[in-house]
């Protein structure tokens, strides 16, 4: 679970005492639906129950949508995401989303995030990382309403998460870059950060992510 970005604390909520809680499924259509409204393709809020550090993800022993006709269950990965769906009617009929966790994991949060819905072997140039930064911009300032946009912090570029092998091997080649497209990026955490105006400078150019990056995030600064 390292590096993953917790986006927004709207829904960042501790877990109550009893082994069940219950929450109002209007506020995750809210977030899923500004997918539908903005017209993203590459990009989607994703919704992490994790503990109150936000490195390990929390287990569910029960996850179920529930309206007085219809029960709808919940899949959760590995990772802790739960795989909410996007249904206009259960919105309607005022589901609420019910959660269960062992007596071990009651100190958990439930985390907005964004996730990719395209390969990253998939973008093979710089345009497609700027149209994947361009949609988790419109997915940031979607989630954030009149004023929590007031508060946001500054959307730099994207963050580019390299894989474990990628960096042992830098590390044991004594280096601390990455380079991409003859650019020289500092790693930071098993990170580097790529500006919105780099990415407006290299459009057309030919790039390979498929030999480390496993994830591409915002890149937010205070």
């Amino acid at each position: 679970m390292r590096n993953l970005l917790i986006l927004f604390v709207f829904l960042c909520t501790p877990w109550a005492s009893a082994q069940e809680s219950t929450f109002a499924y209007s506020d995750f259509y809210k977030r899923l639906a500004v997918v539908k409204k903005e017209g993203l393709t590459r990009v989607s809020p994703a919704f992490f129950l994790l503990d109150k550090h936000g490195q390990q993800p929390c287990e569910v022993t029960k996850a179920v949508i529930e309206t007085a006709e219809r029960h709808v269950t919940v899949l959760q990965k590995p990772t802790g995401e739960l795989l909410i769906p996007y249904d206009a009617k259960l919105k309607q009929d005022k589901a609420d989303l019910i959660l269960g966790l062992r007596r071990d994991q009651q100190d958990c949060t439930m985390s907005l995030q964004t996730k990719l819905m395209v390969p990253i072997e998939s973008v093979d140039r710089v345009d497609g990382l700027k149209k994947i930064a361009d949609e988790l911009e419109k997915l940031m300032l979607g989630q954030a309403g009149f004023w929590g946009k007031l508060f946001l912090p500054d959307f730099n570029g994207i963050t580019l998460t390299l894989s474990d092998a990628l960096i042992d091997h830098l590390a044991s080649q004594g280096q601390s870059r990455y380079t991409l497209v003859n650019t020289d990026f500092e790693v930071e955490q098993g990170q580097i950060h790529i500006s919105k105006q780099w990415l407006a400078e290299h459009i057309g150019m030919p790039i390979s992510l498929t030999d480390g990056v496993v994830d591409i995030k915002p890149w937010l600064v205070q």
